[in-house]
């Protein structure tokens, strides 16, 4: 949907060939952002998926064959946090988490595209703290700690919060040049969310 945009005039800032580059690169890495959202959704489709499965499995099991694998329940706890973890930093790109914008909307579209990247620009810190704090709980005590019914360390549970700030800044970076590249995203990611329709559509 960003091809429909204007963009902002990098000429103003810098060279006409360091605007055609820098151009060049944000448009790639835009691209880049929106393979790998629908990647993660598609991913998070078939781990969904799996477990509804497993769940089903284990219901069946317990009535009708009168036991549960022991591995079952730890097994779509994880699952179903990758899912929520994962998704995090894809609902950040796609402005698709939850807000309340009855004050911002009352902005002119220049203050609101400045109270998003204040926003963003403060959940880009504490990703990076995040990762840094992920990565080390990870190290420390997944390194020291076993599943308690399958035969591998925490470690393997615990890189998700690691992954999951990882993701963050990317997707978060991502939506920052996206918001100032194109001055009326912050407009049409909020026409997008509530259906706003064409008045002449209306009519």
């Amino acid at each position: 949907m960003t091809e429909e945009l204007e963009t902002v005039d990098l000429s103003r800032y810098v060279s006409d060939n360091l605007a055609d580059t820098l151009g060049t690169v944000i448009e790639s890495y835009l691209r880049f952002l929106d393979y790998l959202s629908k990647a993660i959704w598609y991913s998070c489709y078939i781990i969904g998926s799996a477990m509804v499965l497993l769940i089903t499995a284990q219901v069946t099991t317990r009535y009708v064959l009168g036991f549960v694998p022991v591995w079952g329940p730890e097994l779509s706890r994880y699952m179903m946090i990758w899912i929520a973890m994962s998704l995090a930093g894809v609902l950040v790109y796609e402005d698709d988490h939850l807000q309340v914008e009855l004050l911002s909307q009352k902005l002119s579209i220049a203050r609101r595209r400045q109270l998003r990247t204040l926003q963003l620009t403060v959940l880009l810190g504490f990703s990076v703290l995040l990762l840094w704090a992920g990565n080390t709980y990870a190290q420390s005590s997944g390194t020291i700690q076993q599943s308690p019914s399958m035969p591998f360390q925490m470690f393997w549970p615990y890189t998700i919060i690691t992954v999951t700030a990882g993701l963050l800044i990317l997707f978060t970076l991502g939506k920052l040049v996206q918001i100032n590249y194109y001055p009326n995203m912050v407009v049409q990611d909020y026409e997008s969310k509530y259906v706003v329709e064409d008045e002449d559509t209306v009519r």
